[in-house]
């Protein structure tokens, strides 16, 4: 997204928590909903082609990540960060959390737009995570 929109990963992130999404973020450096779609799809499919040829994905595996990301892009495109978990207390006193996310898994949201959460560089799908030496599982 920072190639894309000439901002940084931390004025991108920045606005996301501000409650931004991206198409409005991008559209004063003259981008349009469709310039990051493109964009996006053109990043998501050497990273796949990469994942067949390092053998983490079978090409149907690969095709169908493919088409889900076709699929979310106009909804990661237009929509906003959703507020941060707030500690809800259960009927007994413990302490439980919820999340606000409504079915999306914000890691893979900013692996997928290829910004950082914060917590360090966006890794694709089938990257080691840290400290394990597993790879991070593909799913569609």
């Amino acid at each position: 997204m920072a190639k894309v929109t000439g901002l940084t990963e931390d004025q991108i992130t920045g606005q996301l928590r501000e409650g931004k999404s991206l198409t409005p973020i991008a559209a004063p450096k003259g981008k349009t909903h469709a310039d990051l779609k493109a964009a996006i799809l053109a990043n998501a499919k050497p990273k796949l082609d990469a994942q067949i040829t390092a053998g983490r994905v079978t090409r149907g595996q690969a095709d169908r990540e493919y088409q889900g990301i076709e699929q979310r892009l106009d909804h990661l495109l237009t929509a906003k960060r959703p507020a941060p978990a707030q500690p809800v207390f259960a009927p007994s006193g413990t302490a439980a959390s919820r999340t606000s996310s409504v079915g999306s898994d914000p890691e893979k949201n900013h692996v997928l737009l290829g910004i950082s959460d914060g917590r360090g560089p966006a890794q694709p799908v089938g990257a080691a995570l840290p400290g394990d030496g597993r790879a991070r599982a593909a799913t569609a």
